[in-house]
Order: C-alpha cells, then sequence, then structure tokens
C-alpha cells in the first residue's frame, strides 16, 4: 500500500498481483490475514504459470 493525499482524507492505492490496482480511503483497509497472504501468493502462482501458457 502507498500512502497518498487526494485533499479529501488519506487515500492507499491497493494493488493485486494480477497487476490491477485500485484506490481507496486508508480507514476502510485493513492489513491481510495469514490466510489471505497465502491466497494472494497462490493466486500470484496461478496467474504467472498461466501467463507463461503453461497453465489451464
Amino acid at each position: 500500500m502507498v500512502p497518498q493525499e487526494l485533499g479529501v482524507g488519506p487515500v492507499v492505492t491497493l494493488w493485486r498481483p494480477t497487476g490491477l490496482t485500485r484506490r481507496s480511503r486508508s480507514a476502510s483497509v485493513r492489513p491481510g490475514t495469514a490466510y489471505e497472504r497465502r491466497q494472494l501468493r497462490a493466486i500470484e502462482a496461478l496467474h504467472l504459470l498461466r501467463h507463461k501458457g503453461l497453465g489451464g
């Protein structure tokens, strides 16, 4: 997460392993749990595998 100020309060930019980004108020973002971090790493690995043309 990258904190930024936009004049409407603190805003963070979130990015996913797939490359998608989104901006959100920092008050509505919580740290991911260990389970959620493992899920994102698994999604990232699958995404990379499919982009190499090796996945289903």
